[in-house]
């Protein structure tokens, strides 16, 4: 990933928060723009610009993408609260536009670490931290997001490539 220049949308959740603190922390960065529905908080520098954008629809933001050598999707929604169940399908599983055009889809939590891995270029600990213990940590959940005594060991395989080989639920193979 050329993290010199970043065009980011959706960074006011648990992972998108995570993300855009840890794009701004890289010294390299040059440029981070900032694409949502509402402006994310505590997260400022002579780097980073933000801006409203109606995010179903791509006139809104399209003259903020040129000169991103990189860019970075974690649009969706925790919480349903305040808003129709079409509402949060639409935002969180789908992000279909209005005229049937996909503008983004449901990212697989290995498909994420993935992507952080291989092109974010995260160490497999910081990959592993932002999927597990940052989300669990988000929604205080205390017994989840580490391996450790006394919290729940569901677990993942991945081969070199990080594709799953076999997932592990309460000690359980999954059946993969």
């Amino acid at each position: 990933m050329n993290a010199q220049s970043v065009v980011m949308i959706g960074a006011t959740g648990a992972v998108g928060g995570v993300v855009v603190k840890t794009l701004a922390a890289m010294p390299q960065l040059q440029r981070l723009t900032l694409l949502g529905r509402r402006p994310v908080e505590g997260i400022s520098g002579a780097a980073i610009t933000q801006q409203l954008v109606d995010v179903f629809d791509p006139t809104s933001y399209a003259k903020h993408l040129p000169g991103h050598a990189t860019a970075i999707c974690t649009l969706g929604v925790g919480q349903r609260a305040g808003m129709s169940r079409q509402e949060f399908v639409r935002i969180d599983k789908t992000a279909v536009l209005e005229n049937g055009t996909l503008a983004g889809s449901i990212l697989t939590m290995d498909a994420a670490f993935r992507m952080l891995v291989t092109r974010i270029g995260l160490s497999l600990i910081d990959a592993a931290r932002m999927c597990a213990t940052t989300p669990a940590e988000s929604i205080k959940a205390a017994d989840l997001g580490a391996i450790a005594a006394g919290k729940w060991a569901d677990l993942t395989v991945l081969d070199r490539d990080l594709h799953v080989m076999d997932t592990y639920i309460g000690g359980e193979a999954a059946g993969n």
